[in-house]
């Protein structure tokens, strides 16, 4: 690839990238070895049929998520009768997300330049 096509492909990958975690998107326009610098290796590599290449890696974030419950109680008493008594409570529950990012990327010489990005999914950053 020369210049003239790298300078074309830049902004083809940052549209591709439009809908993936805003980390994996600073890649658009890189040398995947940037990718394993910072992500690691990735899970998977496919050789695709047009010279490119597709680059996965298996994401798991893990956390935590606010659930509020609301209940309503009777209480009885002898002296000042039926009374309601309201509580809020707020209980973290843990959770789990794995998502798959692909990043695709061409040759430029010895180097593979991400072009493309594909989200893991809708419930992915």
């Amino acid at each position: 690839m020369n210049k003239f096509t790298t300078a074309l492909l830049a902004p083809v990958a940052t549209l591709l990238a439009g809908c993936a975690d805003p980390v994996w998107q600073g890649y658009a326009g890189q040398d995947v070895q940037s990718v394993v610098l910072d992500q690691g290796p990735p899970a998977n590599v496919e050789q695709l049929s047009d010279g490119r290449r597709a680059y996965q890696w298996n994401v798991e974030y893990t956390g935590t998520r606010p659930v509020v419950s609301n209940t309503t109680t009777n209480v009885e008493n002898a002296v000042a009768g039926s009374t309601t008594a309201n509580a809020t409570t707020t209980t973290n529950v843990p959770y789990t997300q794995r998502c798959l990012y692909t990043l695709i990327a061409a040759p430029q010489g010895n180097r593979w330049i991400v072009e493309g990005i594909r989200n893991g999914g809708p419930i992915c950053r």
